[in-house]
């Protein structure tokens, strides 16, 4: 993977809302957190070639579908819950 600020760890995205969607979509610039830089060299774009300070972020796909399992499953549980209380005696 070639080095750039958009797959760098300090790289911090910007994004904004769309007025067509209202979903939060990425602007293809961001900040950089690393070191006290002045603001004009802190804001990046994306595809700019990196400073020296570059370390490769971590891919975190894996681990954000993990817990996304782990959520789906646990609202699945919680609606199994709320449909076995419905078909209780309670509800009759």
């Amino acid at each position: 993977m070639e080095a750039s600020c958009e797959n760098c760890k300090y790289f911090t995205k910007h994004y904004r809302l769309s007025e067509v969607t209202l979903r939060f979509e990425y602007i293809d610039c961001g900040n950089c957190l690393r070191g006290r830089k002045p603001i004009e060299l802190r804001f990046r774009k994306s595809d700019c070639l990196p400073c020296k300070h570059w370390e490769q972020a971590e891919d975190k796909r894996e681990q954000y579908k993990e817990r996304l399992k782990t959520r789906t499953d646990n609202i699945a549980e919680k609606i199994r819950d709320i449909i076995i209380l419905l078909k209780s005696d309670l509800f009759n």
